[in-house]
């Protein structure tokens, strides 16, 4: 009878840790987690692996070895991104928003003016715009738009500057407005291209 009763609690022990494994680990909410500061996502990074992310927020548009979760944030869509290398993450942050205005397009290439916190036309600031998204959508834009984009915050300081490829979920990029021909003119006049 003895050994019965310790078999059973055996089993019964066994079975409550295959539920809570199985349960994995909760961590908060992208929501929750898309308010932290970056040296906050770098620590709640080594916390976490890829799976983890998966059960508790579901599953991310991929890209190579970025994941990408959507976020509504105040009716803006952000993307908190996950840089995934064989399970383990490697990086988290959120996308930033660029400012876009497109002022040129010549020899195949579309060039632009953009801000991260209004629409620059400072000739200065002057990027060769990407085609396409992330996921290889075509981005169709036209000379004059102003355009919003979600991307990794980096650009490439050359000259012009590279602007890396924008996220996307239903949409490649936001057409916010339009500048007149006569404002497309005076910028790009402006721009010394070396």
């Amino acid at each position: 009878m003895n050994r019965l009763i310790k078999t059973i609690s055996m089993v019964i022990i066994f079975a409550v840790i295959l539920s809570v494994a199985a349960c994995g680990k909760r961590i908060p909410d992208v929501e929750t987690v898309s308010r932290y500061s970056q040296e906050e996502l770098n620590n709640f990074a080594t916390t976490v692996d890829e799976k983890t992310l998966i059960r508790n927020w579901g599953k991310p548009e991929t890209a190579d070895n970025e994941r990408l979760w959507p976020v509504d944030l105040s009716g803006e869509t952000k993307y908190m991104v996950a840089y995934v290398e064989d399970g383990k993450i490697t990086s988290l942050y959120m996308s930033e928003t660029l400012f876009i205005n497109v002022v040129m397009k010549e020899k195949g290439f579309t060039y632009c003016t953009f801000g991260r916190d209004d629409y620059s036309s400072d000739p200065y600031s002057v990027a060769r715009f990407p085609v396409k998204d992330v996921f290889g959508n075509k981005i169709n834009c036209e000379v004059g738009d102003q355009i919003l984009i979600e991307f990794d915050g980096r650009i490439m300081e050359t000259f012009p500057s590279h602007i890396p490829l924008p996220y996307s979920y239903n949409y490649s990029y936001k057409v916010m407005g339009h500048l007149s021909d006569e404002e497309v003119e005076e910028i790009a006049g402006k721009i010394q291209w070396p």
